[in-house]
């Protein structure tokens, strides 16, 4: 379902009536919260939030548990949730032009995430327990205030793209581990 562009800023609670809607498009709206009734679309395999006013994590998803793909680019949002480190078959997540500072420690709980999107933020640093993201193919971290990166990073077998651009990482150049990759 595509509600893109309406203006909307609150969603109609008759669309969380409808649960076996499996992708739910709320892009460009005037969103500052979701209804507590959308952690009925237990099916919701993708939410595409962004361009709205969202400026606290919605809680009301913690309850999707099916939620593949989360797109939260261009909101407020200052801090991570834990609940959104237990989200377990969320492989896509998009948090690109928001105010995060830092991301917290059971960060590393989302196993199955391929691609993280972070451009655009305002972290400092990254939890060391990102080395757990065996499956992350795709970093994004550009355009933040990162002054280091953890060592585990090098640890990150899957990883094809490692986006870093625009941070502070060269006032600190130094070797990452065994890759030879030097910043």
């Amino acid at each position: 379902m595509d509600l893109s562009k309406n203006k909307f800023s609150v969603l109609p609670e008759s669309i969380c009536k409808i649960t076996s809607l499996l992708e739910l498009y709320l892009c460009e709206n005037k969103l500052t919260n979701l209804p507590k009734s959308l952690r009925n679309l237990t099916s919701l395999c993708r939410i595409d939030l962004d361009r709205n006013k969202l400026e606290i994590f919605p809680e009301t998803l913690k309850q999707l548990n099916s939620l593949k793909i989360l797109n939260l680019t261009d909101n407020q949002l200052t801090i991570v949730p834990e609940f959104l480190c237990y989200l377990s078959s969320l492989y896509d997540l998009n948090l690109e032009k928001n105010n995060l500072t830092s991301l917290p420690e059971s960060f590393g709980n989302l196993k199955s995430l391929q691609y993280l999107d972070l451009n655009e933020n305002k972290l400092t640093n990254l939890p060391e327990s990102i080395r757990n993201l065996s499956s992350l193919k795709e970093l994004r971290i550009m355009d933040n205030q990162l002054t280091t990166l953890p060592q585990s990073i090098c640890n990150l077998s899957s990883l094809e793209g490692l986006y870093l651009s625009n941070n502070q990482l060269l006032k600190n150049k130094k070797k990452l581990g065994k890759n030879n990759l030097f910043l």
